[in-house]
């Protein structure tokens, strides 16, 4: 039985557990009469792909994909993303949507593509700027949601 619940396994119960809770609260959400589709579509929707993913990754996980062959695991790009994410989250309402998602994606461009520095810098800036204005374009301007300005002095 060990073997049949490696890691791998059990992330995809968790994450399956996971989006079973992000479906049943996404239910919570209070409706309005002015929007037909409602505000639990969304969560709802990224619940199921969570979901169908774990599930995809708890089938296709076998203990001998799991087993490293006595190598110990390397933390540093999941502990680099966990603190990035947490300056991200910490300095949204200071710096606003935009720059502040600008210098996430932009650190995280720069950190996980291997290309030499030239390429990097013109993809990741190119890229963390286009990304940034488009999702902050659907999100405001077409959906209506309200993302944080700039307010440095607060």
């Amino acid at each position: 039985m060990k073997s049949f619940f490696n890691r791998e396994r059990l992330v995809a119960l968790f994450c399956l557990v996971f989006a079973g809770w992000i479906y049943c609260e996404a239910g919570r959400f209070p409706a309005s009469e002015l929007d037909s589709i409602g505000p639990s579509l969304y969560p709802r929707f990224l619940a199921g792909i969570i979901g169908l993913s774990s599930l995809g990754l708890f089938f296709s996980s076998s203990a001998a994909k799991a087993q490293s062959g006595g190598k110990t695991p390397q933390y540093g790009a999941f502990t680099y993303l966990l603190v990035i994410s947490g300056i991200y989250i910490a300095t949204l309402n200071r710096l606003g949507f935009i720059a502040a998602t600008i210098l996430f994606m932009l650190a995280l461009t720069l950190y996980f593509d291997r290309r030499d520095i030239k390429t990097r810098l013109k993809c990741a800036f190119s890229y963390s700027v286009i990304s940034s204005l488009g999702v902050y374009y659907f999100f405001a301007d077409l959906l209506g949601v309200l993302l944080p300005g700039f307010n440095l002095f607060q």
